[in-house]
């Protein structure tokens, strides 16, 4: 029953960020809902600054804002981001902040790891303004019949959830780039 519960919640995870809708039976995916403006490239030797401006585009002032968290793949923390937080003197000590690497964050920002999210992707936004609902409670079925002659049991796990952001304007996806 843990792995089927856990095989439930990654598929929700990836429904959230990349879901196709209603036609697919799934959730909408908040970076599909994205539109072309909240979509940005950032060139990673701009440096953190550079990196989390586009922040900007949810965090307006306009209206009150919750929690912003970066969710990005641990890939894109470990060789992008990581190097931000450590920072050598020409003696050799290190200065800055030392990363947390049980609860890391950029900038103060909380950063959430989630290995559906592309490489050298970030996802900024405000996941209250994201709604999941749950259609039908989830279940867990057995079959003595699909394996009897070799004695076994299946299980299957089933959920139903609908899901949107309900305000798009709340994301912003950040595409990290090298350019030359």
């Amino acid at each position: 029953t843990k792995k089927i519960a856990r095989a439930i919640a990654l598929a929700i995870d990836e429904a959230i960020l990349n879901g196709t809708g209603s036609t697919d039976k799934q959730p909408e995916g908040i970076i599909p809902a994205l539109e072309a403006s909240h979509k940005v490239d950032v060139d990673i030797a701009d440096g953190i600054a550079g990196i989390v401006s586009p922040i900007s585009l949810i965090d307006t002032g306009a209206d009150s804002v919750g929690e912003i968290v970066a969710v990005m793949h641990r890939k894109t923390y470990y060789d992008k981001l990581l190097q931000f937080s450590i920072l050598p003197t020409d003696a050799g000590n290190l200065v800055g902040k030392l990363p947390n690497l049980t609860n890391p964050d950029l900038l103060g920002l909380r950063v959430v790891f989630n290995n559906n999210m592309a490489a050298d992707e970030i996802l900024y936004g405000d996941f209250s303004k994201y709604t999941l609902v749950e259609r039908e409670s989830l279940t867990i079925d057995t079959s003595e019949h699909a394996k009897f002659g070799a004695d076994k049991t299946g299980f299957r796990g089933k959920a139903r959830f609908d899901g949107k952001p309900v305000d798009k304007n709340a994301f912003v996806l950040v595409t990290l780039v090298e350019n030359p």
